[in-house]
């Protein structure tokens, strides 16, 4: 028996060693490569790097909370002894990402780019889009666009020049300021829809005005979903849905707080044909209607034919700005 006891500890201490390194591992490649370079990746903790980078929240509070409540369902579901390793690796690995980060954070704050600046993404790009204009941002892959769309959305930050978004210079705003003018004034939309798997619609619509301490209008909300089309399906979560209801739905989170930026990259990706132009369609309904300034990454040259005007980024440059109908309205400033 004595035997048997020692084989089984042996390998549950085996077990967790394991674990542990491959934790170290994860959580120090998040901490030193994938956070300072803000790339993101698939699954729970993708999910809250993207929560880390629109609203300066830590990505380990996140990711502890998401976890938090899939563990719940886990625990009543499966019982305490199934999940004990599960709630090991959450808490070692939401320890792990802190110190990590804690450990190599520069005396600013900010996490050291380890494998230097990288290459130029950008280079002497300037550019001014009015108030309510819907321009078209076309390329091949890698030319650099979706570099200019985070530094638009202030995702990232630019090595020299300056960004004015509806007449604020975000580079000046320190990091808690920078958060909550995103939350307010920018609205990102993604290919990929990067909704709370354990949040329903409504949740996961309202989640921006709860990050920022609002109170819901419901009247609002109402409107919204209603002319998104989801008002019979707020109480669904989101593998309930289709690919186009999904992101309606994260159209619907980009829009709740209003904001005067509207920054969609490659929003029909991953749709059909049809619900790409009912996509493109809400857009910009939600453009003309509010005035909202829009901004769409697209390789589809139909959706970048329906912008009032097109930007051409070719290695890192803008080749070309073609105005295809005028907008009237008041100006922010890209440099």
């Amino acid at each position: 028996m004595d035997q048997i006891l020692k084989i089984k500890l042996g390998r549950e201490v085996k077990d967790y060693l394991s674990i542990t390194f491959g934790l170290i591992c994860y959580a120090l490649g998040w901490a030193a490569f994938l956070l300072p370079y803000q790339i993101t990746t698939g699954g729970v903790t993708g999910i809250s790097a993207i929560i880390y980078y629109v609203t300066g929240i830590e990505i380990q509070v996140s990711y502890f909370i998401i976890n938090a409540v899939f563990l719940g369902f886990a625990l009543k579901i499966l019982g305490p002894k199934f999940s004990l390793k599960t709630i090991y690796a959450i808490f070692m690995l939401t320890f792990l990402l802190w110190l990590f980060q804690a450990l190599l954070k520069n005396p600013d704050g900010t996490l050291p780019q380890l494998l230097g600046p990288g290459v130029h993404a950008l280079d002497d790009v300037s550019f001014t889009v009015e108030k309510g204009e819907f321009v078209a941002i076309v390329g091949p892959s890698g030319s650099g666009k979706s570099t200019l769309m985070h530094i638009l959305g202030g995702v990232d930050s630019p090595t020299s020049g300056k960004v004015f978004v509806d007449g604020t210079e975000i580079g000046t705003l320190d990091e808690t300021e920078l958060a909550i003018f995103r939350r307010r004034q920018i609205g990102l939309i993604y290919q990929f829809y990067n909704l709370i798997p354990v949040l329903n619609i409504k949740e996961n619509i309202t989640l921006p005005l709860l990050l920022d301490g609002r109170e819901v209008d419901e009247k609002s909300l109402s409107d919204l979903v209603s002319s998104l089309g989801l008002t019979d399906r707020l109480g669904y979560l989101p593998n309930q849905l289709s690919g186009g209801q999904q992101q309606r739905v994260s159209i619907g989170r980009a829009l709740i707080t209003h904001p005067a930026l509207i920054l969609a990259d490659e929003p029909t990706g991953n749709l059909d044909r049809q619900n790409s132009a009912e996509i493109i369609e809400l857009l910009k309904m939600f453009n003309r209607q509010h005035s909202q300034t829009l901004l769409v990454i697209t390789h589809d040259e139909n959706i970048a034919l329906q912008a009032d005007r097109i930007l051409v980024v070719e290695d890192g440059r803008i080749m070309r700005d073609e105005t295809l109908r005028s907008c009237p309205g008041g100006e922010g400033k890209a440099q």
